[in-house]
This record gives C-alpha cells, sequence and structure tokens, in this order.
C-alpha cells in the first residue's frame, strides 16, 4: 500500500473527486497510480487505476478518518464492465436496441436502449436508463455508466457481486469467507450440513 495525500479538505463530491485523483496520481510512479482516475457515478466514486489492469483496495493511514469519509472501505472493490475504444461510435442502428447484461450469477437480463443514441454521451444516458429498468434488485436499479474518454464504463449498483463459472445447475450449500471470517454452515439433527443452499 501506498499512502495518499488527500490536499484542501474538499466540501463536496466533485472536489473529493479530484483531490482523491490527485493524490493516487502523486502517490506513486508507477502507471497504476500516476494514470489513475476517479470518476464520479451518481453519489459514488469510482476509482480506475491506470492500465485498466487491476483493483484498487483502500484503508486508512493511521489515524486519518479520510478512507471512511469517502467511503473507501465500506464500498469495497467493485466489478465494472468497460467497453471497447468506441471513437469511432456511428450511434446504435436499432430503435429499440436490446442486450442482456449479468451482475454476479444473476441470470442475464434484458436492457433496452432506448432512442437509436447517436452519440456516445446519449449512449451513455440511454444504456443506464436501459439498465435501471432491467430488473428491481439495487444492482441493476442504482447501476451507473460513466464515459471514459472513449469508452464506457458500466458500474453496478451497490450490493455483493460475484461471477461464477463452469458451475452445473444445481443447489449448493454456500458459505462466504471475508478475511478468515467465515459465515455458518446449518446442521440437521443427524448432523449433515443442509444449508445455507443457493441455486444456480
Amino acid at each position: 500500500p501506498h499512502d495518499v495525500t488527500i490536499a484542501g479538505a474538499p466540501a463536496d463530491l466533485d472536489a473529493a473527486r479530484a483531490a482523491l485523483e490527485a493524490g493516487l496520481r502523486a502517490a506513486h510512479a508507477s502507471a497504476a497510480f500516476a494514470d489513475a482516475r476517479v470518476l464520479r457515478l451518481g453519489d459514488r466514486l469510482f476509482v480506475l487505476p491506470g492500465g485498466l489492469a487491476s483493483t484498487a483496495s483502500f484503508d486508512a493511514a493511521g489515524s486519518d478518518p479520510a478512507a471512511d469519509e469517502l467511503g473507501l472501505r465500506s464500498g469495497g472493490p467493485a466489478w465494472a464492465a468497460l467497453s471497447a475504444d468506441l471513437s469511432g461510435f456511428a450511434g446504435v442502428s436499432r430503435d429499440p436496441a436490446r442486450l442482456r447484461a449479468s451482475v454476479g450469477a444473476d441470470d442475464p437480463r434484458e436492457v433496452v436502449v432506448q432512442g437509436a443514441p447517436a452519440t456516445l454521451d446519449a449512449a451513455r444516458a440511454a444504456l443506464e436508463a436501459g439498465l435501471r429498468a432491467a430488473h428491481d434488485t439495487p444492482a441493476f436499479t442504482r447501476a451507473c455508466v460513466a464515459r471514459l474518454d472513449n469508452r464506457l464504463l458500466v458500474a453496478p449498483g451497490p450490493g455483493v457481486h460475484f461471477a461464477l463459472g463452469d458451475v452445473a445447475a444445481g443447489d449448493y450449500l454456500a458459505r462466504v469467507q471475508i478475511d478468515g471470517a467465515e459465515s455458518p454452515l446449518i446442521a440437521d439433527d443427524a448432523g449433515r450440513y443442509v444449508g445455507p443452499r443457493v441455486t444456480r
């Protein structure tokens, strides 16, 4: 970890975004820090390391409360989807356009993009609206889409999201482990584990 200095005691979220980005870029010479970006996604800050090849995590520096004041410890790491370079974006050809989106292990949901957006900014807004209307979970209703130069960054709403791959459909016992703490399993009278269960 590297200490990040946030100068100027920013009083609002836009100022905090700019100060955090400047502090990250000055914290270390590696591309992950020197080229880091901080985006405002609604009422959240999204930290994108330089090079787009790693994730960022935060903790307190001594007794300084800035990590908690910015919500960077309780928010945790976030999964996001980053589009390819859309510098030659020619618009969306269908109205409405449809695509499918999954968050974590949820089944794919149909996302409707209205208005055949012809610019990247219009596509950003239409995709965000379509995601928020696609399902009633916070992962969708509070999803954000940001423009990152000539790319679109899609971040799901708050919650715990994880992806499962190559897992056959069925019922499974589930246990969550975070930093050594484990969720309990439920046993029946014979001592066999019976829950909690998740269905894929």
